[in-house]
């Protein structure tokens, strides 16, 4: 995302071009992590949904001293996780040896 991000600001041709509603639903997952419980909506709600709103909230909404919920969530994905999984492939290693 940080990519599109930058063309958009060096190019104001790129600028210009609007993002599809696709690219936003293809971005939530990889740029969130953290939401990767979200629920899958049937293909009628998926038609009626604003991806880039829900991307943009969901974003903002986990940045810090926002959706408490939301930040936690994120807080918890790219803080403790990774401890987590250094210590549990330790464990493993150690175990294998």
């Amino acid at each position: 995302m940080e990519d599109v991000f930058k063309a958009r600001m060096a190019s104001p041709a790129i600028a210009n071009v609007p993002l599809s509603q696709s690219f936003w639903k293809s971005r939530i997952v990889p740029d969130m992590p953290w939401l990767w419980d979200m629920p899958t909506p049937s293909d009628e709600q998926r038609l009626s949904v604003d991806w880039s709103r829900v991307y943009k909230d969901l974003f903002w909404g986990s940045q810090r001293n926002r959706t408490l919920g939301l930040c936690n969530r994120r807080r918890i994905w790219t803080q403790m996780c990774p401890q987590f999984a250094k210590r549990y492939a330790s464990i493993t290693e150690a175990k294998n040896h």
